[in-house]
């Protein structure tokens, strides 16, 4: 989420889902999606849409890329030999639903509401249910937030 005179807008999003194969050999699948110039509509999905040209981004969506890659080489290799232990503090002093209300669906029981409270160093969501702290670790899970005000702390 990016903050804007108006509010927050999303401005991208990742997916990463992990396949364990035979003797434990993992394979990670991330994607990333940004949106580089203006779109038509303000919001998609009920969230407003930021993009990095209207941030003032006039480079290329190669630069992008290559911007992207070169980050993601250092991160990755760090993540092969520590996995996401070593980055669950960062990601939890980053995160856009730190202590929000979320609804998380896509589970096998089903879709269920709480209070995010961030991520574990296994890299599961810790979830504060009516039920107590729930772990999220479900490669299907949807998980969104309400709008967010401009005097909010993504």
């Amino acid at each position: 989420l990016v903050g804007l005179p108006g509010g927050w807008a999303k401005l991208g999003g990742v997916l990463i889902e992990m396949i364990t194969g035979p003797a434990g050999a993992m394979t990670v699948i991330i994607g990333i999606g940004l949106t580089i110039r203006p779109v038509g509509a303000d919001a998609v999905a009920g969230q407003d849409i930021a993009s990095l040209g209207a941030l003032g981004w006039v480079g290329s969506r190669n630069t992008v890329l290559a911007l992207l890659l070169e980050e993601l080489l250092g991160v990755l290799d760090g993540f092969e030999t520590g996995g996401f232990a070593p980055f669950a503090a960062a990601w939890n002093a980053r995160h856009a639903f730190r202590d929000r209300q979320v609804p998380v669906s896509g589970m096998e029981g089903g879709a269920v509401a709480g209070i995010a409270a961030g991520v574990q160093p296994d890299g599961a969501l810790a979830l504060h249910t009516d039920a107590g702290l729930m772990r999220i670790v479900s490669g299907d899970v949807s998980l969104r937030a309400g709008p967010l005000s401009p005097g909010d702390d993504p």
